[in-house]
């Protein structure tokens, strides 16, 4: 803990004072990892330590403007400028797992009891909701089970993506 402290610079640095400790540090440090080949391998995580406390916001809440972050011990408020953004990974995963090519091969999949009874509750939820993205991927993975639901045409619709250029075209 000393260490990571002396790195982020928040104890004074001493020219030989440094010296011999680190040195001393590495000697432990090789006589640890001596020991250690002989017995079993290890993993050893370091996680970052915040000074501040962390507090997340999420998306449509106020933003506050950012703050300067203070060496006292108290809550800051930290503005993210990526919060409310799509994952770019994970919007080119949908994208693939939505492939044209796909829908013809999954035109007789019927979804399992769990996967039937999220759908339900999707069907059921007013049509002014707006559904998650994993909802999307559902409705969209059984969209042709779902021709049959009445109710279920409304959800189809948000689950589209209307801007992919190929659908568009096979839709007009």
């Amino acid at each position: 803990r000393l260490v990571n402290k002396y790195e982020r610079g928040q104890i004074q640095h001493v020219d030989w004072l440094d010296r011999l400790a680190f040195s001393a540090i590495d000697k432990v440090k090789e006589k640890e990892c001596e020991r250690l080949e002989n017995s079993f391998p290890s993993l050893v995580v370091e996680f970052c330590s915040f000074e501040h406390r962390v507090v997340f916001q999420e998306s449509g809440a106020n933003f506050y403007a950012p703050t300067p972050v203070s060496l006292s011990n108290e809550l800051v408020t930290v503005w993210d400028p990526e919060l409310g953004r799509t994952n770019p990974s994970e919007h080119k995963q949908l994208k693939l797992a939505r492939s044209l090519t796909r829908g013809i091969i999954d035109k007789d999949l019927k979804p399992s009891s769990n996967e039937r009874k999220s759908l339900q509750r999707i069907i059921k939820c007013p049509p002014t909701r707006t559904i998650l993205p994993d909802e999307k991927q559902l409705v969209w993975k059984f969209r042709f089970s779902l021709m049959s639901e009445k109710k279920a045409l409304t959800k189809f619709l948000r689950s589209v993506d209307w801007s992919d250029i190929q659908l568009n075209k096979l839709l007009n």
